[in-house]
């Protein structure tokens, strides 16, 4: 089902995950992995977004895709551009690719026109993606953790989300007696945690 919305006990921690085919999940702790959405720590607990454009200052990202027409090879690609960079993915079956760019100095025909010229052939997008790279003040908010993208965004490297991720769940694997004790303490230890590796 979709989620609709929660309700919260009069301490703040949530109580309930209501959908919109009225079905109703009473929970004790919830992972926040709702990606882009962030259903929970944004939408519920209205936490606070820093943001890294001063150091990150790409905003969108136009995805596609090229064909596979060579042995594969076995490493992802970066390449700089006039306004951004672009990612190469190569797979079995095709190369997933992508052009991240400043919106503030050129638009997404711009962006095509640019990657088409690299690529040497036409392109089509996918889609258009807006994003701001950055991260929540905390990640853990009273019985609710944000995890992966609904926690955080550097800018479309996999391999760095997915580390992330990994991260995030290893270190709460130090913090499990505390989620049933409700611990703030561990909390905020958590939160500080992952903020410097995220930051870092």
């Amino acid at each position: 089902g979709d989620f609709s919305h929660v309700e919260k006990t009069d301490t703040g921690y949530i109580k309930n995950i209501n959908l919109t085919n009225g079905i109703k999940f009473d929970v004790d702790f919830i992972f926040d992995c709702s990606g882009f959405a962030r259903l929970l720590i944004d939408k519920v607990f209205n936490e606070r977004w820093i943001s890294y454009s001063k150091h990150l200052p790409m905003k969108k990202g136009i995805p596609f895709w090229i064909d596979q027409d060579k042995k594969i090879d076995p490493y992802t690609s970066a390449i700089a551009l006039e306004h951004g960079w672009i990612w190469k993915i190569p797979l079995q079956h095709r190369i997933g690719s992508g052009y991240i760019f400043d919106s503030d100095y050129i638009d997404e025909d711009q962006a095509l026109t640019e990657a088409e010229e690299y690529h040497k052939t036409k392109l089509t997008i996918n889609k258009i993606i807006p994003f701001d790279a950055g991260r929540y003040n905390n990640f853990w908010i009273k019985n609710c953790i944000a995890i992966g993208l609904s926690s955080h965004f550097l800018e479309p490297l996999e391999a760095t989300s997915i580390w992330m991720s990994i991260f995030q769940l290893n270190t709460l694997k130090q913090f499990l007696g505390d989620i049933k004790v409700r611990n703030q303490h561990s909390i905020d230890n958590y939160n500080k945690i992952v903020t410097n590796n995220v930051d870092d």
